[in-house]
């Protein structure tokens, strides 16, 4: 029986918070802030790869338009699931490669240890592949954070290279990996990936369903690790943020009551309007900005106080903040909106 660090036993339905969970920025699928929070939807022409599920990232094939999109939760306790669709009619058989990428400081803690993957996972009525075969890997290397399906990593070891997961349609179950060798001392970046390859067409309800994904150091998988909503969203906001309210997808033309940034700081003709974002969370690397008219299909300001543009000039960009400004062609009493992202994905 496990112990606290006091050395008191407690039963395994009963483990307190540890951050055991390597991939616990995101593992249950609870938060959806790249898309429209509780009601996320993705949905993927083919030959498209992107994060979907904050820290999931989601690559189909030729012939393979997809959707990703949050689904309620699997078992007592969670809120929800990732549901990864090959839409009806598809006739793709390629290999599906869902993602998560770890940073260096969340491999770390599992550097020259045996590492066990647990996950939840189902299958709907028409999941498609021979005997609903799912396979789990987890790559780790020796050079800087990146996705894994980019190509080998530098040094490449797979301390988990499973048997396949004969996945239950209609139905989950939860399955169980401990690596064969230990997670090598120098490893500085690794993935897990989950691929499965569809046959045939697609029915109506061919998708794979996920849920509760933890990696932890050891050999026994433990309970999984529940986290509190807010401290997911702070974790998974050091790799992307956005100023729409959670529940609202990026995009252009959203209106400015979904959360857009505001600047009336303007001194006459040939000034400009600044708005300046201090990110929440100080993000991993230097993020990528993208701007986001709030009226308009395009990427400029929206002057609130009457109509037109002015074109937008990030700068001062950097992990903590943002400067948003105008060029120099605003007059007095100009209203600025304009809705932004910071992507410091790996």
């Amino acid at each position: 029986m496990p112990l606290y660090p006091q050395g008191v036993a407690f039963p395994l339905g009963n483990i307190p918070q540890s951050h055991r969970n390597i991939l616990g920025r995101n593992g249950g699928f609870e938060v959806w802030q790249r898309g429209a929070g509780n009601n996320a939807s993705f949905g993927l022409p083919p030959n498209t790869m992107q994060y979907t599920a904050d820290g999931w990232w989601f690559a189909c094939g030729t012939n393979q338009q997809s959707i990703a999109s949050r689904g309620g939760g699997l078992v007592d306790g969670s809120w929800s699931s990732g549901i990864f669709f090959r839409n009806p009619g598809q006739t793709g058989v390629g290999q599906y490669w869902l993602e998560y990428p770890l940073d260096t400081d969340e491999i770390a803690q599992a550097q020259n240890k045996f590492v066990t993957l647990s996950l939840t996972a189902g299958g709907g009525a028409d999941f498609s592949p021979g005997g609903g075969l799912v396979y789990a890997f987890l790559y780790t290397g020796t050079g800087a954070p990146v996705r894994r399906f980019g190509g080998a990593y530098t040094g490449e070891i797979m301390p988990i290279n499973a048997a396949p997961m004969n996945v239950p349609r209609s139905t989950v179950a939860r399955f169980t990996f401990t690596s064969s060798v230990v997670v090598p001392k120098a490893t500085t970046q690794a993935s897990l990936a989950l691929l499965w390859t569809p046959v045939g067409t697609a029915g109506a309800n061919d998708y794979l369903v996920l849920d509760d994904v933890q990696l932890e150091v050891g050999s026994v998988a433990t309970p999984f690790e529940r986290r509190p909503f807010e401290s997911e969203l702070l974790a998974c906001m050091r790799h992307y943020e956005k100023t729409f309210n959670y529940a609202q997808a990026p995009a252009q033309g959203t209106g400015t009551a979904t959360g857009a940034l505001f600047t009336n700081r303007s001194y006459g003709t040939n000034a400009v309007c600044s708005s300046h974002w201090s990110f929440k969370v100080t993000k991993r690397i230097t993020p990528t900005v993208i701007t986001y008219n709030p009226a308009v299909a395009n990427a400029n300001y929206r002057n609130g106080a009457g109509t037109g543009d002015y074109t937008v000039n990030p700068s001062n960009v950097n992990e903590q903040r943002i400067t948003l400004e105008t060029l120099p062609t605003t007059v007095a009493s100009d209203l600025g909106y304009i809705h932004a992202s910071a992507d410091a994905g790996i």
